[in-house]
Order: structure tokens, then sequence, then C-alpha cells
């Protein structure tokens, strides 16, 4: 996003009064490849509890010193690719797992360091190929002394040879039940190690409101493009994504 409309839209919202966090991330972008991320964190340092989304590949000890003594209040870390470096780094090619892991275990200790109350988050998309590892992967984050663990779906499919990766099913398949054996193991594992755990559903469910809270946010884009979710402004050409459903154009204000 350019620097520019960036302060336009953080002034904007910050004027009415009901904004109390501001999440940078990218979608399928990098916040520490921004080349004004510092600045961007200064509009609402002080002001607002802010948090980012980061692959974990560039958070070195002066990235984590600068963020936390900035008072960052969530950095949230993608282990997408599975608790094993070579699963790890077959799925998500660029990020060594090896390096990914000592990024976060010097982020942990420069938290305790500087005592600050910065919560550390580690997200984990559970796919056909690394499911398996999550009772594993929550060991890991015990270990390096994580707070929160999300187990997130894979969010939509971009063609039809990633299906198979997925682990949810569509309202007309029965539910997986080794997958949802793993869960239910991952989940007694986290809760004897005192680790807070969400994991998306395996297969679909009903609710008065999503996750998302599309009542309480709202996501901007690059482009300055409002809309109540990312889901409903994706950044890709056409309408169509193998979700099992047809997503059409949803409606978006232009700042």
């Amino acid at each position: 996003m350019d620097l520019g409309l960036y302060r336009k839209v953080i002034r904007e919202l910050l004027s009415m009064g009901s904004i109390n966090y501001v999440h940078l991330q990218g979608w399928g972008g990098e916040p520490l490849l921004h080349p004004n991320l510092m600045d961007m964190i200064n509009e609402i340092q002080g002001k607002v509890d802010f948090g980012l989304t980061t692959n974990g590949l560039l958070l070195n000890e002066h990235y984590s010193s600068k963020l936390i003594s900035l008072g960052i209040n969530v950095i949230a870390i993608t282990f997408a690719g599975g608790a094993e470096p070579s699963t790890h780094n077959a799925i998500r090619v660029g990020c060594d797992f090896g390096t990914l892991v000592k990024n976060v275990g010097e982020l942990i200790k420069i938290r305790e360091r500087l005592r600050n109350s910065t919560k550390v988050i580690a997200s984990y998309i559970a796919l056909s190929m690394n499911i398996h590892e999550l009772p594993d992967f929550i060991e890991l984050c015990h270990k390096l002394g994580i707070d929160e663990v999300i187990i997130d779906n894979l969010s939509y499919v971009l063609n039809e040879g990633m299906f198979t990766w997925r682990t949810f099913t569509n309202p007309f398949e029965r539910e997986p039940q080794t997958f949802k054996r793993i869960i239910n193991i991952t989940l007694k594992k986290a809760k004897e190690l005192g680790i807070r755990v969400f994991a998306y559903p395996l297969s679909c469910w009903e609710l008065v409101e999503c996750p998302e809270r599309p009542t309480e946010t709202i996501f901007i884009n690059v482009n300055g493009d409002v809309s109540p979710c990312v889901f409903l402004n994706l950044p890709v050409r056409g309408a169509t994504i193998y979700h099992g459903v047809l997503w059409v154009g949803a409606s978006k204000r232009r700042r």
C-alpha cells in the first residue's frame, strides 16, 4: 500500500474514535518486505493496539527487537508447511524451517528479556500432507514458548489441482474420521501443555456470525477498497474459486 494512502486511511479510522486494533497483513504478501513498514507502525503506535502476520523468514533479531520495543501487541507467524523440516520446506518453498524456528525462538527470548506482553501466535494450515504432524507441532510451540495456535483450513483453492490438498469437506461429503482423530489428539495435547488452540472445523457448519467477525471488523486492501471481510474482496481475477462455491463480485467502496 502506498504510504500516503495508508496515512489517509489510518487517520480517517482513528478520527472515528471506535477503532481499537489494526492488523497489518499482506494477503499473499509479507509485511516485513514493505519499505515503509516502520513509518506505518509510527502512525498507529501509542494510539491503538496493533499487530502483524509474517512468515517469519525475515523476523531476525533486529526486526524482533524493533517490533517489541515499539509495543506491538500481536505477532502472528504462519507455520503453514508442517512440523518437520522436510514437510515444511517442500510445501513452503523458500521459507526454510530451521531459520523460521530459530527466529521465533529469538523473538520469544527478546520478549522475555524486555518483559513485554506481546502475544505470539502460530498459524498452521492443515493440509492432507501435513495434518499428521499437528501433535508434534503443538510440542514444538510449547518448547518455543508460543502463546496460542490457530489450526486453519486451506482458505480457498486456487485451482482444481489443489483440491486434493484440503482437509475440510463440502456439504455432501462425510467428515474425514482420520483427520478428525488427529485434531482431537492435538487438542488434548494442547490442553495438557497449557497452549490455547483454536481449530476451524473440518466440515461445514452454521453460525450466527463467522469467526472473522464481519460485524466488528473491516478489511482494507492495497488500493483502499473496503469490504467487511477479506473473503468478500479476494485479489483474484474472475469470479470462480474452486471451493465448492461460486464467489461473485462483492460491492466495495473506493476511498
